[in-house]
């Protein structure tokens, strides 16, 4: 990502992640972008192709589900995979983040950076 779009994300306090996955033919694919404010997520689904996007007011994160493989937590690989899954509120309202690769990394950090901190707010 341009330094001048982190830097613009910074300023305006919003934090960006993709989620991507590999085929069993090998293909990356990326799946969906996430923006995150102080109080807000939005998820745009299939960005490259089509217009869906969901919004939800977060109040804190009640439920966190991690899966790895190939991926010690600091260095990733080729083989490297994560999922995170985690809830919003104790309904329905959840978010799943897949990353391969190098993705893992940046997953991880906004993982510590963002969602750790809300999962123990209280209302």
């Amino acid at each position: 990502m341009k330094d001048e779009f982190v830097n613009y994300m910074k300023a305006i306090s919003l934090s960006t992640t993709l989620s991507d996955y590999l085929t069993h033919e090998g293909e990356r694919v990326f799946e969906s972008v996430y923006l995150f404010s102080e109080n807000f997520a939005m998820e745009s689904k299939q960005f490259a192709s089509s217009d869906n996007f969901d919004f939800a007011r977060i109040e804190g994160i009640h439920y966190v589900e991690i899966k790895k493989q190939d991926y010690d937590l600091k260095r990733s690989t080729e083989k490297s995979r994560l999922n995170l899954r985690f809830h919003f509120s104790e309904k329905s309202a959840y978010l799943e983040m897949k990353a391969s690769k190098e993705n893992c990394e940046y997953l991880w950090h906004f993982f510590g950076e963002y969602v750790l901190p809300r999962s123990t707010r209280t209302k």
